[in-house]
C-alpha cells in the first residue's frame, strides 16, 4: 500500500528512523521497462516493412503467452513453433535458448514426443520442463495429438516480452489509430 509523504513523515517522527517506511525496490526495473517499451514503440514504423516481423508479432499477439513476463508459445503445429523460434532469434536474441514442456494424454509416449519436438524444431539439446499429463476420463479435450502439445519458452525473456507487448500495442495503434492501447 503506497503511503503519502505525510504518512511517511509521521512514521519517521514517531519512531526516529525510516524503519516501517516501505521502500520502492522495483523503481529501477519499472524505469528500465518503460525505456524498453518506448524504444520498441519507436522502432515499429521501420519494422512494419519486414514481413517476418509482422507475421511473428501478429502470431504472438494471437497465440503467445501474455499473462507473465516471459516469451512463450504453445501449439501443436511445429511450423508455428519454428516460426516463433526464428522470429525470436531474428528480432530479440540470435543466441536465444529455449525450454520445452509437453502436455500429453495418459497414453502418449513421452520419450517419442520429446524426440519428435527436438527433431522437428531443430533445437540442439533443449531442456524440458515437467511434462503435464491429462487425467483420463475427464470427457473434454479429446482431440489427441500423437506428440502432444508443446510449449516453447525463451529463457531470460522478460525484456523481450515487454518489447513484444509494446510492439503489439504500437501495431494495434497503427492499424486502428482511434483504438488506444489494449
Amino acid at each position: 500500500v503506497p503511503l503519502t509523504a505525510e504518512q511517511k513523515a509521521a512514521i519517521v517522527e514517531r519512531t526516529g528512523s525510516r524503519r516501517g517506511v516501505p521502500r520502492d525496490t522495483q523503481r529501477k526495473r519499472r524505469e528500465e521497462i518503460a525505456k524498453i517499451r518506448a524504444a520498441a514503440a519507436e522502432a515499429v514504423p521501420e519494422l512494419m516493412n519486414d514481413p517476418l516481423w509482422i507475421t511473428g508479432t501478429v502470431l504472438y499477439w494471437g497465440e503467445g503467452a501474455k499473462t507473465q513476463s516471459m516469451l512463450a508459445m504453445v501449439n501443436t503445429d511445429p511450423r508455428v513453433l519454428s516460426l516463433f523460434i526464428d522470429w525470436v532469434r531474428h528480432f530479440h536474441d540470435p543466441a536465444a535458448k529455449f525450454v520445452l514442456s509437453l502436455h500429453l494424454h495418459q497414453d502418449n509416449d513421452e520419450k517419442a514426443a520429446k524426440t519428435h519436438w527436438v527433431d522437428t524444431l531443430g533445437l540442439s539439446d533443449p531442456e524440458f520442463y515437467k511434462t503435464y499429463r491429462k487425467a483420463p476420463g475427464t470427457g473434454h479435450r479429446n482431440n489427441r495429438h500423437l506428440h502432444g502439445v508443446c510449449r516453447v519458452l525463451m529463457r531470460r525473456s522478460a525484456d523481450a516480452w515487454h518489447r513484444t507487448m509494446a510492439w503489439i500495442d504500437a501495431l494495434h495503434q497503427a492499424i486502428d489509430p482511434g483504438a488506444g492501447n489494449s
